[in-house]
């Protein structure tokens, strides 16, 4: 958003309930009648090659972010790409490693449910 303020359009997080947080998570499975419930994050290594082999998923056009940027013009997609590039750790041979995040959901049924 600091580039395009009109990007908040795109925001599945700004429109939608928070899922990804633990706290929000913990209480819809609570407000779901689950007893006991726990949330913990599964981390996952993310490999990529180089940056186009980052980049090219975004260039897609499924999803609230590749649909955001599919709608830039070629110079506001271009500001883009280099942003997302030097905010990158990108190791000496090109590639980026990342860390890829789910979040683990468990919980009980209510006794004499």
């Amino acid at each position: 958003m600091a580039l395009d303020p009109e990007s908040a359009r795109f925001d599945e997080g700004l429109r939608e309930p928070p899922l990804c947080e633990p706290a929000a998570l913990k209480a819809h499975f609570e407000a779901a009648g689950l007893v006991n419930v726990e949330v913990r994050a599964v981390d996952a290594p993310a490999h990529f090659v180089n940056f186009d082999d980052y980049w090219v998923p975004f260039t897609g056009g499924q999803g609230s972010a590749p649909t955001y940027v599919m709608s830039l013009d070629e110079g506001a997609l271009e500001v883009l790409r280099e942003s997302v590039r030097d905010a990158l750790p990108v190791g000496g041979d090109g590639s980026i490693d990342l860390i890829a995040r789910a979040w683990a959901v468990s919980g009980a049924c209510r006794t004499g449910i």
